[in-house]
């Protein structure tokens, strides 16, 4: 019988052909990573956020005696306090609204009122003033047409003519097309990405392939959810993957030693906090070194 198949038994052509080429895919994934590694380490992150403090408001500071979340946040009350309370930046929640040609804050749609009132990004940048910065994390960025995200890249530049406040925003979005308007229009723009958990099998191979799209893409900043203390995404094997990655970390589980870990790490560049009431916007980086 072994003889038999010795002589016999053939491997079929296609099955030859698709392990040669799945080698292949392999190979030329394997070099493009090594090509994208190299590059991003020559890369100079000297234009973006460069703070000993990293931890950023997430929609403003929500106090604990006011937890809804959705109609207190992203409010000109919630922001200023966090401002107040010694945080250099602030992640808010906005909406483009073609018809209107505005952004409006809201963390839903149908719009969440402010005051009685929707609230503008334009009016918000009137009462804060260019000293701080703004993550603006721009809901529904996919379902715009490329000729409406360009048009609020356009809106976007108007409303932040001649203010300083231009270059102190990150826009945002999943959509690495839609994106690009804000990246063409000179904004600092954070590639939204949505890796597997650490313990699942493919979730290297995603991480990389994230990390792929960012930097063909020439985003500023590539941005993720860390994961849960006992099930993190952001795990030893992403750090590896991401180390010449800047990195914006989001939904961080309110634990001071994990919180200094990822401040510490010189890639990542901005945290926000899964407790929109916790203030650790003094925890600080750069320890030996005079506050910036």
């Amino acid at each position: 019988m072994i003889s038999y198949l010795k002589t016999n038994y053939k491997i079929p052509k296609w099955l030859s052909f698709s392990f040669i080429g799945y080698l292949l895919l392999v190979l030329i994934f394997k070099l493009v990573n090594t090509y994208v590694d190299d590059q991003l380490a020559k890369k100079s992150d000297a234009s973006l956020y460069q703070s000993c403090y990293k931890i950023w408001a997430t929609r403003g500071l929500v106090t604990v005696g006011d937890r809804s979340l959705t109609s207190s946040g992203n409010s000109i009350k919630t922001i200023q306090l966090a401002f107040k309370h010694g945080t250099k930046g602030s992640e808010i929640d906005l909406f483009y609204d073609v018809k209107m040609d505005r952004f409006i804050l809201s963390h839903n749609f149908p719009y969440r009122l402010k005051d009685g009132k929707l609230l503008s990004l334009q009016e918000l940048i009137s009462n804060i003033g260019n000293d701080y910065y703004l993550w603006l994390d721009l809901k529904k960025l996919g379902r715009l047409s490329k000729p409406q995200a360009q048009a609020a890249a356009a809106r976007l530049l108007k409303i932040t003519e001649g203010q300083s406040i231009r270059n102190k925003i990150y826009i945002e979005g999943e959509d690495p097309i839609n994106l690009a308007a804000f990246r063409d229009a000179q904004f600092h723009t954070i590639f939204d990405t949505q890796p597997l958990k650490g313990s699942y099998w493919l979730s290297d191979f995603v991480m990389t392939l994230y990390k792929m799209i960012f930097y063909f893409n020439d985003f500023s900043v590539m941005a993720m959810n860390s994961g849960a203390i006992d099930d993190p995404i952001f795990d030893q094997d992403a750090e590896i993957i991401l180390s010449n990655v800047p990195l914006f970390l989001y939904h961080i589980p309110d634990n001071i030693a994990l919180l200094q870990k990822y401040s510490d790490m010189k890639n990542v560049k901005v945290m926000l906090n899964t407790d929109h009431s916790a203030d650790r916007f003094q925890l600080n980086s750069c320890q030996n070194l005079s506050h910036d």
